[in-house]
């Protein structure tokens, strides 16, 4: 077999275009959030995603030695969705997404529990940068914090919980059997909540909805994995941020939303943060991960 030469290049568009993917299913679930529960945004989601790649998982088989990493990985990537996408009902998309993408700034503490090794010194500049971004995106108060920004929050540390266990996996697994566990139990778990919601979810526009987000979602796993066969995550994976960009478009033309001025500070900081933390990272999660 002829392998193709990694492009860098070429990777960092596949990964763009996941993002813009990644865009387009958040502001899909946001506008079907609307009508229908999370629940239900979740199990069209997991559902199309699960026939989608059901023929390659079978092709590749399914049986697997690691059970608990499997189910590790789609549990707390479901939470990290379900938060997701109950927040961007009630914060602007943009917030919503950084936040929920702030993962980088979280797996240093992930590795730091899971594998019991301490978050080295070179890595807290460039973690503190990033908390101050958060700080400013929240504007937390006396008063109260924005129960929907801390749903994004942690929809961001559960993701990383999530990476470290596909980044394990990966060593063993190929990508049809992660995602084959992963949306199986997304499919179960949300089941319940769609047949509440079934009459509702099958008018339009709503339906449109939720079969494009379902789509949108599948096209950034294929286009992530496509991106990251022709260069490192580690090189890769600032261009995550460009979600944010194409988020805050989405929210200025269809909700008509613009970042205050300490939002968009924050957000500075925290891509500046998280785009550190992953520069530095790769010294440190490596030996571990």
């Amino acid at each position: 077999m002829v392998h193709k030469k990694p492009n860098l290049l070429l990777g960092a568009v596949y990964v763009t275009g996941c993002f813009l993917f990644v865009a387009l299913f958040s502001a899909a679930a946001k506008a079907a959030s609307e009508t229908v529960s999370t629940f239900t945004i979740l199990f069209f989601q997991n559902c199309i995603c699960f026939l989608l790649n059901l023929p390659m998982a079978l092709r590749q088989g399914l049986k697997t030695e690691h059970p608990y990493l499997h189910l590790t990985r789609s549990a707390f990537g479901f939470g990290s969705y379900f938060l997701f996408v109950l927040s961007v009902g009630y914060i602007p998309l943009a917030n919503a997404v950084l936040l929920a993408n702030s993962s980088p700034l979280w797996i240093p503490f992930v590795v730091w529990i899971w594998f019991k090794k301490k978050v080295p010194l070179y890595l807290w500049g460039s973690l503190i940068i990033g908390f101050i971004g958060i700080f400013f995106i929240l504007k937390p108060s006396f008063a109260t914090i924005d129960a929907a920004s801390l749903y994004a929050l942690v929809s961001g540390m559960l993701i990383a919980v999530a990476m470290i266990a596909i980044r394990r996996l990966s060593h063993t697994e190929p990508t049809s059997r992660i995602l084959f566990y992963y949306f199986l139990l997304g499919s179960a778990v949300s089941l319940p909540g769609f047949i509440k919601d079934f009459s509702a979810a099958f008018h339009t526009p709503v339906i449109y909805f939720l079969v494009g987000a379902a789509f949108f979602f599948y096209l950034a796993q294929i286009f992530i994995t496509a991106g990251f066969r022709h260069g490192k995550a580690s090189t890769l994976s600032p261009f995550i941020y460009t979600v944010v960009l194409f988020s805050a478009i989405l929210d200025r033309i269809f909700w008509h939303k613009v970042p205050d001025l300490w939002s968009l500070i924050g957000m500075g900081l925290v891509i500046a943060g998280g785009i550190l933390s992953v520069y530095f990272e790769k010294k440190y999660e490596s030996k571990y991960v």
